[in-house]
């Protein structure tokens, strides 16, 4: 905005500059531009147009050189537990995984990593995740982030942050019985803000899914990302 606003005000004087020129020889018939003068303009157009153009390099190479140098923070990767017991077919022995209901009493939990990908630090780093059962596809709209946290991080090149996103209450037979026949999903979703090192505002949202589609249930502990609702700026 400012490189803008400079290269407008330097045309302003230009222009300004050469209209002068003209009303001067309207005002002043017997007055007319020399071939020094016609000499001079050109010289003058042509040393305001190189220095728009080393403007406009040194301005693409300054955001060139922040995107590549910010922070970017965002999910890493997931995982999710205590979902429910395998179905044994046919007396197929399964090896036990972190997606076997060990505790009926507990709901399942998903694990996210938050790191920071980019080669500077991210300042005051705030997120925001919840966990819930909807319908697959996904028709409703999900809870809306409310971030009432004040526990502000900071998280340098490639160090990583983790969450661990409860459902309420434990599943019940018919959430378990949907999951199986992929008519729900357990979504898992939230959002990143922070401040890179260039002091702008940044933020990234993610929306993960656990549904029988990536593997069994009470099999696949996997977490992949929904069509919908990832995206950063």
């Amino acid at each position: 905005m400012r490189v803008t606003l400079i290269l407008l005000l330097l045309l302003a004087v230009l222009v300004a500059w050469a209209a002068h020129g003209i009303d001067e020889q309207l005002r002043n018939p017997g007055s007319y531009w020399g071939l020094s003068d016609k000499i001079a303009l050109i010289a003058t157009v042509a040393a305001f147009l190189q220095f728009v153009a080393l403007v406009v390099t040194i301005f693409v190479m300054i955001s060139s050189s922040r995107r590549q140098l910010r922070a970017y923070v965002g999910g890493d990767v997931g995982s999710i537990g205590n979902v429910a017991n395998p179905i044994v077919v046919g007396g197929q022995a399964i090896t036990p995984n972190g997606a076997v209901l060990a505790n009926k009493a507990w709901a399942p939990v998903a694990y996210i990593k938050i790191k920071n990908a980019g080669q500077t630090t991210a300042y005051a780093v705030l997120d925001w995740g919840h966990i819930c059962v909807r319908e697959y596809p996904l028709m409703s709209a999900l809870p809306s982030p409310n971030f009432i946290m004040k526990n502000a991080s900071v998280l340098g090149p490639g160090i990583v942050a983790t969450k661990f996103l409860f459902l309420p209450n434990p599943l019940t037979g018919q959430e378990i019985s949907d999951l199986r026949a992929g008519k729900v999903a357990i979504y898992v979703y939230g959002e990143i803000r922070y401040k890179d090192a260039f002091g702008e505002d940044r933020s990234t949202k993610y929306k993960l899914m656990h549904h029988v589609a990536q593997g069994a249930i009470g099999v696949n502990t996997g977490l992949t990302f929904a069509d919908e609702g990832n995206e950063a700026n």
